[in-house]
């Protein structure tokens, strides 16, 4: 007569124990997708905005406003009037600081030519109907991008989910530079 074959106690454990450690480390990599998401959009609107500031930096030297301080086109601003302009896709309609586009609705905001909310906010509040949130942090010179999905942008590097885009003003050299960051920390 031929014996019942089957798994021993033993080996059924061993399977298990098995399983578990393959489990264990499997899990923290899928749990972080949402997070790596996060990250990868604000990665793609970070390029999305340095192109957008290659460009418009290429056509203010071609315009001549490049040495300008505040600029629409090649026609000298005020600060005031430079960042209350709505968005438009016009490109001689484009708010630039010596020759790099402003932090506002009609810089940067236009270049991107995206329906960004025209209400910007200090406070943490975001329209419902977008997929980014936008802070503005400075007058003309810094905005904050969050994703909706995200915790958003909290005011500090270490615990925010953003990108930040900020024009930096040498007054004394006539000239502009511009920044990016990647905050991911929050995310």
């Amino acid at each position: 007569m031929k014996a019942n074959q089957g798994f021993t106690l033993i080996e059924l454990v061993v399977v298990i124990v098995i399983l578990g450690i393959l489990a264990a480390t499997a899990a923290p990599k899928f749990m972080d997708l949402q997070k790596d998401a996060r990250v990868s959009a604000i990665q793609g609107l970070q390029g999305a905005i340095k192109s957008a500031v290659n460009m418009g930096h290429a056509k203010s030297i071609l315009n001549g406003s490049d040495k300008m301080k505040y600029a629409i086109g090649s026609k000298s601003q005020d600060s005031d009037t430079c960042g209350t302009s709505g968005i438009t896709d016009d490109m001689t309609q484009v708010c630039t600081i010596y020759g790099y586009p402003a932090a506002t609705k009609n810089g940067i905001m236009s270049l991107l030519q995206q329906s960004f909310s025209e209400t910007f906010t200090e406070n943490g509040a975001c329209d419902s109907n977008e997929d980014w949130c936008v802070y503005k942090l400075t007058d003309n010179t810094k905005l904050a991008f969050a994703p909706k999905s995200s915790a958003g942008y909290t005011g500090t590097d270490s615990t925010s989910c953003a990108m930040t885009y900020e024009v930096t003003i040498d007054a004394t050299n006539n000239k502009a530079t511009v920044k990016t960051s990647v905050l991911k920390d929050g995310c």
